[in-house]
Formats: structure tokens, sequence, C-alpha cells
């Protein structure tokens, strides 16, 4: 059996268009907002819901450049720094898509709402029962590199996969233990 586990920064970022009722509301009550994208009841029109469950635009991912992957076996663990120049190096199978959030921003009109936040801890484990030993050929990555609404760039590991077994969902949403920043909530005239 192979056990996967990671760790380091996670980028999360999620996006949704509201209207202009919502917009003109929310836009000088950032305390509010925050209370009511974690739970507060509001009025229905002006809701625009629990942040976390947002999936209009949704991108998450861990940091490349800045988390190590750990692979274990019955023999030894490995841990392997997740860079593009070590990706290259080892011969590991990547793909990079581009997503711009002003590309998803052109195509709509009006306003909206984006959450913003870095996480810092671990995910995992991700496990294996069939396989044995760890063979790079059979590792896939899909690496998002991501223009954020103030035009700054990151390159985030989006899916993950092991001998045609996907291993994201265990790798980037479940059994995540870590802390970090709060979101950056804002409305949003586009």
């Amino acid at each position: 059996m192979l056990k996967f586990t990671i760790d380091g920064h996670k980028q999360v970022f999620r996006a949704k268009e509201i209207t202009k009722k919502t917009f003109d509301f929310w836009k000088n009550r950032s305390s509010e907002l925050s209370q009511h994208v974690n739970g507060y009841v509001v009025d229905e029109d002006v809701k625009i819901g629990i942040y976390d469950e947002i999936e209009d635009f949704t991108v998450i991912g861990w940091e490349l450049n800045n988390t190590i992957l750990i692979i274990e076996n019955s023999k030894e663990n490995i841990s392997f720094d997740l860079s593009e120049e070590n990706l290259k190096k080892n011969k590991i199978n990547f793909k990079i898509k581009k997503k711009n959030f002003k590309d998803i921003c052109n195509k709509k009109k009006g306003y909206i709402f984006t959450a913003h936040e870095r996480l810092r801890g671990t995910c995992g484990p991700a496990e294996i029962n069939k396989a044995k030993n760890f063979e790079k050929i059979k590792f896939k990555i899909i690496i998002t590199q991501f223009i954020l609404p103030n035009s700054s760039e990151i390159k985030v590991i989006t899916e993950i996969s092991y001998d045609k077994h996907d291993i994201s969902e265990d790798l980037l949403y479940l059994n995540f233990y870590g802390d970090g920043d709060l979101p950056n909530l804002e409305v949003k005239k586009i």
C-alpha cells in the first residue's frame, strides 16, 4: 500500500456574481460581510451565502514551490519537493492550465464577491491499496497558473493522480490540519 500526504501552503480563491443591490449593501460593511459569509443570516435579497460553499468560480490548490509530498510504503518514506524545477528534473508528468480571473469577469457584467485565503497545513493521507512501490511514471499533476484580480499570479497544484487513481480530493479537501489568515473578502464592480 502507498500513502500520500501533502504539507505546505494552500491557496483558496472563490468568487460569485452578485446583484447591484447586494454590492451596494455590502460595499462599506466589511465586518458584517465577514459575519454573513461565515453563517450570519441576512435578508434574501442581499444574501451572498457561506463563502466556503461558493462554487461559481473556485481555485483550490497547494502552492507550487511551497509544498512537499510525503509518500509512504512498507519499506521507506519519500519526501518530494513539489516545485516546477523538481518535477521537471524527476520527469514527473505534469501539465499547466492557465486561468485568469479577468477572463471570467469579461463574460459577466455587474458585480462580484471574492474570497481569497492562504492556509498552512497538511492534508491526507490518500491511500492506494494495490500499489506497493512508488513509480514516478505513474504520478500525474495538474497545475493551475492563476492570475488573481489584483494581477498577481500564483501556481497551485489542483489535481493529483497516481496510477490513474484520482487522489485530489484526499489531498486537497479532506482531513486538512492547519491554520492561516482570515480570508480577504471583497465585493467589487467589474
